[in-house]
């Protein structure tokens, strides 16, 4: 998130008698504070002394919270007066009464009607151009007098933010007229302003533990709905033009929550024909997202789902997905079992991969479209060590998501990660199989539903690790005819070559 706040800055003239200090580098003393430069006894002493009198060191010459600063920055405010001619903001609605730049003036015997002033007494700088670095300056004068010029000069002003974490000014324009014109540098100036605490004030719907700004479903458009953030946002703030590029959006509440789930979730059933199981993965998948999982939104039920949607592709990609889905293969075992682990059962991935009877194989592959987030792969992890075969491939969608993880690639080596869009011709099936294949066959065993179906307290796993299931699940035999022919020709050569 980038937000830019900006607006035009009315500045005022004066000639007036300062006394102030202001804000100058002094690596000189700096060097010497960090140990880089002595001197004989007499000249050290001298210079103790004057830091000790400009509060660099206490009474006993150790360093003084200044003396921490000069030490670690090396700026230090040194001591000015005179005459000056000054410009100023005057009850701006941000900087309020404060001098933005000054030029010192040659006093004369004529400055007797003398005017006050009204300057505040903290905040004020001395703007960069080319015959100044940005500096702070302290006013040191009670009060300040001097005689204000007819003069309404306007310069440019952006607070640019980088996300929460920081911010810095820029300003832009000139001082001054013709031969006496002085350029302002567009400097980067760290800001220290408080950007939490305006953040609220810009947007009084923003969520503050979240670090997103609560909206309501009807006032999205379909891009914001789909990626949880607006683009562009504008809007105004204290004389300010707000500009805010990728606001991170979330739900106003938990109806909101639950409109902007649904929505998502009638998106993705239109695009293909989902099952009882495959439905309630994907709303799982959805509830997790970082904009909606504090609201703990539970999982729709199918039947009221189709009972309240208005899109005819929808219904019937829910109501009849087996008979109207020309993709979707009825998977017939050839044999006379299958295996059923039922909710709240106790097993670990190797008693998983003994109940399903893998031998030694050239290659194992686990297909599942879902395997991005941390604790599935670290599941699928567990699974593959629990198989003993020479090849070990996963295929899912490699498509960076919200709560995506590297897991496997940066942790695991024996695991080959393959894109499922690079095996499929076409759309990849909703399915999940687990296959073992070698030169005496393959099996292949279809599985009613995602990894997810089992849970574990620790988190970290392995094979062995015992863990509860959460969703039951039955694990099915099918014939090699029935699977997909692109990724049934991508084992088939996978064997090949393990051979």
């Amino acid at each position: 998130m980038k937000i830019t706040l900006s607006k035009n800055i009315k500045l005022n003239s004066a000639q007036a008698y300062l006394r102030f200090q202001k804000e100058e580098m002094r690596k000189d003393i700096q060097e010497y504070l960090n140990g880089e430069k002595r001197f004989e006894s007499l000249i050290e002493n001298r210079i103790k002394d004057y830091l000790k009198n400009i509060d660099v060191f206490d009474e006993q010459y150790h360093l003084t919270k200044l003396g921490d600063k000069v030490k670690d920055k090396g700026k230090i405010f040194v001591s000015e007066e005179g005459k000056y001619q000054i410009w100023f903001t005057q009850n701006d609605s941000f900087f309020k009464t404060i001098i933005f730049y000054f030029r010192r003036l040659q006093p004369n015997g004529k400055d007797e009607n003398l005017n006050q002033v009204s300057l505040d007494r903290k905040g004020h700088f001395l703007l960069p151009t080319d015959e100044n670095i940005y500096s702070k300056l302290n006013l040191v004068s009670d009060d300040v007098f001097g005689n204000t010029n007819n003069s309404n000069e306007q310069i440019h002003f952006s607070w640019v933010w980088d996300n929460l974490e920081k911010s810095h000014y820029i300003f832009s324009g000139q001082l001054g007229k013709s031969e006496r014109q002085t350029n302002i540098k567009g400097e980067v100036i760290p800001s220290d302003k408080e950007i939490k605490k305006t953040i609220s004030e810009i947007l009084p719907e923003w969520n503050n533990e979240q670090n997103r700004y609560s909206i309501r479903f009807e006032n999205l458009s379909e891009e914001s709905r789909k990626t949880f953030e607006e683009k562009n946002f504008v809007s105004q703030w204290n004389g300010f033009e707000v500009k805010i590029k990728n606001l991170p959006l979330m739900p106003y509440d938990k109806e909101e929550a639950k409109k902007w789930r649904n929505w998502m979730l009638n998106e993705e059933l239109k695009k293909e024909y989902f099952s009882i199981t495959d439905f309630e993965e994907t709303a799982i998948e959805l509830n997790e997202k970082e904009a909606l999982e504090t609201f703990s939104l539970d999982i729709p039920k199918t039947k009221d789902f189709i009972e309240k949607t208005d899109s005819k592709k929808v219904f019937w990609h829910l109501n009849a997905p087996m008979d109207l889905n020309p993709n979707v293969k009825i998977k017939l075992s050839l044999k006379k079992y299958h295996i059923e682990l039922r909710k709240g059962d106790k097993v670990s991935f190797a008693d998983i991969v003994e109940k399903l009877g893998f031998d030694n194989s050239f290659v194992f592959v686990y297909y599942d479209r879902y395997v991005y987030n941390l604790n599935q792969q670290r599941a699928v992890t567990a699974l593959a060590k629990a198989v003993n075969s020479t090849k070990k491939i996963v295929v899912t969608d490699l498509t960076p998501k919200e709560n995506s993880s590297d897991y496997i690639q940066k942790n695991v080596n024996e695991i080959t990660l393959r894109d499922c869009k690079t095996i499929f011709k076409a759309k990849s099936p909703h399915d999940r199989y687990l296959i073992a294949s070698n030169q005496k066959g393959m099996s292949i065993w279809n599985i009613s539903n995602s990894i997810d179906y089992i849970s574990f307290l620790d988190r970290s796993i392995n094979e062995n690790t015992v863990g509860t299931i959460r969703q039951s699940v039955v694990f099915t035999p099918i014939s090699k005819e029935m699977l997909d022919k692109d990724l049934l020709n991508f084992i088939n050569n996978e064997t090949k070559n393990g051979n």
